[in-house]
């Protein structure tokens, strides 16, 4: 017998109701996250958030939002795309009010980047 996951809605339902608007018009077999975790906010509004057990294999996704104009979702999508070791970019996806827009990228297990970290340093130069 196959159990559904339980969602569990954040406390704006419209946020949750337009990042899984968001998440599905990316086509593919993702599945509703099971819940978001709101991980940033910046200006009362978020502005990273986890969609948990939404990807492939039941993983997680990290959901940024900015400004459509900014270069950081073309550099996910077309740059970073081609480096071994990078967070996959699942897609860029408009938000609801047309200046800004979701990136859905793979999230990553394990320690934050620090810069006063000699040994994240090297890594980062290889």
């Amino acid at each position: 017998m196959s159990k559904t996951p339980r969602v569990r809605k954040l406390a704006d339902p419209a946020l949750f109701e337009e990042l899984v608007d968001a998440w599905s018009s990316l086509g593919g077999r993702y599945r509703i996250p099971e819940r978001i975790d709101v991980l940033k906010k910046q200006h009362k509004r978020p502005k990273v958030c986890r969609l948990v057990g939404c990807a492939s294999g039941g993983r997680d996704v990290v959901a940024k939002r900015s400004n459509s104009a900014a270069v950081e979702p073309m550099l996910y999508e077309h740059v970073l795309a081609t480096v071994p070791g990078t967070p996959h970019c699942h897609g860029i996806v408009p938000d609801s009010d047309g200046g800004r827009c979701w990136t859905f990228l793979e999230h990553v297990d394990g320690e934050p980047y620090a810069a006063n970290v000699a040994e994240h340093r090297a890594l980062i130069a290889r």
